[in-house]
């Protein structure tokens, strides 16, 4: 089963291999691909799928929607290599978990759909960084 939702986010990932700019507010800019250029409003639409099909009681690292998978997975991918590049920050997420970083997204996307999950994503880890998690 775990093979098989790998080999879907691979497929997954694979396909949307599009750029993806975010603009950070000291006119920084940063490229990204796959799922970072979708837009907000994609992340939302996956969140909400992820909280239909998800049953009362689940295990909070279990997943029913693929591309709310998919989202997560770059959310952690985009802050550990970020951890891992620098010499400074390097613990950023450290005393967090899944479920409050993708309520912050949750609640930025929300404020901000048209803007693309790169962004977001970027936001979030400014705000990890200002608050020490």
């Amino acid at each position: 089963m775990l093979r098989s939702i790998l080999a879907v986010c691979v497929v997954v990932f694979t396909a949307t291999t599009t750029h993806a700019q975010s603009q950070t507010s000291n006119d920084q800019s940063a490229w990204g691909l796959g799922l970072g250029n979708n837009s907000c409003g994609q992340y939302i639409r996956a969140a909400d799928s992820e909280r239909k099909l998800k049953p009362g009681g689940s295990l909070s690292r279990a997943y029913y929607d693929i591309a709310y998978f998919g989202y997560l997975s770059f959310m952690e991918g985009y802050i550990t290599a970020l951890n891992s590049a620098g010499t400074q920050f390097r613990f950023v997420g450290a005393k967090s978990d899944d479920d409050a970083l993708m309520a912050w997204l949750d609640n930025y996307c929300h404020a901000h759909p048209l803007e693309n999950f790169l962004t977001a994503v970027y936001y979030l880890r400014e705000e990890l960084i200002r608050t020490g998690q």
